[in-house]
């Protein structure tokens, strides 16, 4: 399940021109890209959202800290959607912080709340766009990334806040009114619907909606049919329509009534508890490998990603995956190198996923490994038809038959690169050895050849006793001696080199 902030690019002067393109992070490498985002899509079914990460409890976030508002007038009768928006569009703005654009709202005198990722981690000051023309400077006051929500102050600004509502009295099916800067198009009005309230999302409490929202509807408000403020637009499904999720508004102003304190209490007790519960099916379905998905490389080729929870760093080894295609079966078959901890993947991921940081943040996290397998389907013959693939008799993972095909035809292939390399890789190795051979022959026959003419030319100086004769064969003999000499050093030097090559002995005979 995709589910992403709502991130636009800057707001275009005029909507005719074209705007820049929306900002995209990027990633560390496959296996951080791979671990970090299927492991709540396989095991927790959360939501991701992409901001770095902070040193927050896991438990509800503490409000923000806000100036206090008048007291609530009664609730009105029910609005219009236009009567809602001449309401709120006065009170509601248009955020910009480098190439991001979002939305805002007032809840108190000069002080806007919004999403902690509209306001751009590291930056202190925005630049807020009033309805009615003006475009001022406001400066961020608090943010609790984890949460996702910030304040910002303004001076001057002479806005009415909104009035906040009460977000746990929304029913499924209640309209609602949606209002932000979607696409960096300021002031947009949307209607929608209530389609649950509480949707606990990395312990989070959502209020999900139907709607159409878009990146740049970030920090915007959600009005109930009286005109009030409930909640703050926060993340939408990136792989559906009409799913979108607000937080409420009490995260940022929790209610000074007794009852409704009481009433949000127990909710963020339950989404706690729900939260906690999640956990522990994830760590009890973590006990043994579990096969979380199967991804194609460049050339086809498919590594299969495991996780476990484990006391200590699992051992490598050969893995098998049963793929069942029909009534027929084969085995794909890898090796398993080495096993990373979830933190020591991280390290190098840059910014941290939210499934990731929500694992570490809660502790479960610590004993978490990874591994991606190559795997080696040449043994199955597959048609195109979905095939099942499982682990160690695991739940099966659905994949295309045409992708485990594919991936076969490319373990054949790599398999014949591997064996051209290897054949050439010998025939090299063939010629060096022979080389070598051939050097050491050479050299060691120098040396026997001047030692016979040396022990030859000493035998016929010793038998001629006296005189010239004898003169001359000593004379050899001194001669054959210093080529003995010289063969010798000449070996020495091979065996030098030899050694400093890691020649194998036997070429050296």
């Amino acid at each position: 399940m995709a589910i992403d902030p709502l991130r636009a690019p800057a707001r275009p002067r005029q909507v005719a021109r074209s705007r820049a393109p929306e900002r995209r992070s990027s990633a560390w490498m496959w296996l951080v890209a791979t671990c970090v985002v299927v492991v709540a899509l396989a095991l927790a079914g959360n939501a991701r959202r992409s901001r770095a990460s902070a040193d927050i409890p896991v438990e509800a976030a503490k409000p923000v800290p806000v100036a206090k508002a008048a007291l609530a007038a009664p609730e009105p009768k029910p609005l219009a959607t236009e009567e809602i928006a001449a309401i709120a569009l006065p009170s509601v703005v248009g955020i910009r912080c480098g190439d991001q654009s979002g939305a805002g709202f007032f809840i108190g005198d000069d002080l806007i709340v919004t999403n902690a990722h509209v306001t751009c981690e590291g930056k202190e000051i925005v630049s807020v766009l009033l309805q009615d023309g003006r475009e001022i400077l406001g400066k961020v006051k608090t943010r609790d990334p984890w949460i996702d929500i910030a304040t910002v102050e303004v001076i001057a600004s002479n806005v009415k806040p909104l009035r906040v509502g009460d977000p746990l009295a929304l029913k499924p099916g209640a309209r609602l009114a949606v209002v932000g800067s979607p696409k960096g198009l300021d002031f947009t009005v949307h209607e929608g619907n209530v389609s649950y309230v509480g949707r606990n999302l990395h312990g989070v409490g959502y209020l999900q909606f139907s709607a159409a929202v878009n990146p740049g509807n970030s920090g915007g408000p959600i009005l109930d049919t009286t005109g009030a403020a409930v909640g703050i637009v926060t993340l939408k499904r990136m792989d559906a329509e009409g799913i979108a999720f607000a937080l409420p508004l009490w995260y940022a102003r929790p209610p000074e009534a007794a009852e409704a304190q009481g009433r949000w209490k127990v909710f963020l007790d339950r989404i706690r508890d729900e939260d906690a519960d999640e956990r522990r099916k994830m760590v009890a379905s973590l006990e043994r490998p579990l096969l979380l998905s199967l991804r194609s490389g460049q050339n086809g080729e498919i590594g299969a990603l495991l996780a476990q929870m484990r006391a200590e760093r699992p051992l490598g080894g050969r893995i098998e995956l049963r793929v069942t295609q029909g009534t027929s079966g084969c085995l794909g078959r890898g090796m398993v190198s080495k096993w990373l901890p979830l933190d020591e993947i991280l390290k190098n991921a840059g910014e941290t996923p939210r499934e990731a940081e929500w694992l570490l943040r809660s502790g479960d996290a610590k004993n978490l490994y990874y591994t991606i397998a190559d795997m080696d389907f040449t043994g199955c013959q597959l048609g195109d038809s979905p095939a099942q693939v499982s682990f160690d008799g695991g739940k099966p993972l659905v994949v295309p038959g045409a992708k485990l095909s594919a991936a076969a035809t490319a373990s054949r292939k790599a398999r014949e690169v591997q064996h051209a390399s290897v054949a050439f890789v010998d025939t090299v190795n063939d010629v060096r050895a022979e080389h070598w051979r051939t050097a050491f022959r050479n050299a060691r026959a120098r040396v026997d050849a001047a030692s016979a003419v040396l022990a030859d030319a000493r035998s016929r100086a010793s038998q001629s006793g006296t005189g010239s004769e004898a003169s001359q064969w000593q004379a050899r003999a001194a001669a054959a001696e210093a080529v003995l000499h010289a063969a010798e050093s000449d070996l020495a030097d091979l065996e030098r080199r030899a050694s400093n090559e890691a020649v194998p002995r036997e070429w050296r005979r």
